[in-house]
């Protein structure tokens, strides 16, 4: 195996340099220690599994007030048509005693 030569040498070092630039520049475009990185990330993960299960409680919330809210419509929708009914049986009865005293007194 033979030595390399100089022009080798010096090129081998600039490759060296290039890439010894390259990695500041990364470092100073804002490349962070990956422990770093994966603290931040797991903070990050739990903030967001903790706004998913805030989120879904709100849903479940808002779910059961819905229901229950239906459940009122129902009730109150019953209790007009009981309303409705009880006034009709009260108009008939009304106009069957006036045709009734109509009828018998006439």
């Amino acid at each position: 195996m033979t030595d390399p030569t100089p022009a080798e040498l010096v090129r081998r070092l600039e490759d060296a340099v290039s890439a010894i630039r390259d990695l500041t520049a990364k470092v100073e475009q804002g490349y962070v220690r990956k422990d770093l990185y994966e603290a931040r990330h797991e903070g990050l993960r739990r903030e967001i599994q903790a706004d998913v299960k805030d989120v879904r409680d709100d849903i479940a919330e808002i779910k059961a007030d819905r229901k229950q809210n239906a459940d009122r419509w129902k009730q109150a929708m019953f209790a007009v048509g009981i309303q409705l009914v009880l006034m009709l049986i009260v108009g008939a009865v009304a106009v069957s005693n006036f045709m009734a005293r109509s009828a018998g007194g006439g």
